[in-house]
């Protein structure tokens, strides 16, 4: 099954902004993998499912492989996130 992996950022957040195009290079280049984005400042739903997430820190990226969660990278860490989208 495929990985699955969650962005998450706010509108506000300098660090988010600078890794959107790096993500963007990586959902194309990863085409196995699906590439999610969660802004948790757009809606109610994305605040809860942040919340609900433990989502402390922002940008944060989680990876979801057979409906588990299997790894976090927290912070602007272009490195670690390549790294679990290659495992």
């Amino acid at each position: 099954d495929s990985l699955m992996v969650v962005d998450f950022a706010t509108t506000w957040c300098g660090p988010c902004k600078v890794m959107e195009p790096k993500m963007n290079a990586m959902s194309e280049e990863y085409t196995d993998a699906i590439f999610y984005k969660v802004i948790g400042d757009s809606s109610a739903e994305a605040s809860s499912l942040m919340k609900r997430e433990g989502v402390r820190a922002v940008p944060s990226f989680h990876f979801w492989k057979n409906g588990e969660k299997v790894d976090v990278v927290n912070g602007a860490n272009i490195e670690a996130v390549t790294s679990n989208v290659q495992k």
